[in-house]
């Protein structure tokens, strides 16, 4: 239950209405993901170039004072980069199971027989068609 809510409170905080916005989401938060790690691997290397052209107690000092501000941008850096896997985690979990319910339409005429098991209801033509679309074009944008 408390993974549904957080699903539920992710959708709300994101105003994910459909699976094209799960999609979109997904593919910021992969560009946020692949832009903390750059800046975090610019920073390492930094430091590294830093350090080793240390040859006075003067430009030890002056990396010192930088390291101090270059770990607490790293410190936040990883607090994002934290978030935003957590998001992915989220979002794949909505997929999933948006992707799983998607074939669950009923018509609201359709009489349901609650004493059948294993019987999905019947995905109507034109659903499978707009979800199948939405899917294409979005994915065409992934990759572009």
């Amino acid at each position: 239950m408390q993974f549904l809510q957080e699903q539920y409170l992710f959708i709300c905080k994101n105003e994910i209405s459909s699976n094209a916005d799960l999609i979109r989401l997904k593919i910021e938060v992969n560009q946020t993901l692949e832009d903390v790690g750059n800046r975090q691997k610019e920073i390492y290397r930094d430091r590294s170039i830093r350090k080793r052209k240390c040859k006075t107690v003067e430009d030890f000092k002056e990396y010192q004072i930088w390291n101090l501000e270059s770990a607490n941008e790293l410190d936040g850096l990883k607090a994002e980069k934290k978030q935003a896997k957590n998001d992915i985690r989220m979002i794949n979990a909505c997929m999933s199971e948006n992707l799983y319910t998607a074939f669950g339409y009923v018509d609201e005429m359709e009489k349901l027989d609650y004493g059948a098991k294993d019987v999905l209801p019947v995905m109507y033509d034109y659903q499978k068609r707009d979800i199948a679309e939405e899917c294409l074009r979005l994915w065409r944008v992934w990759i572009g």
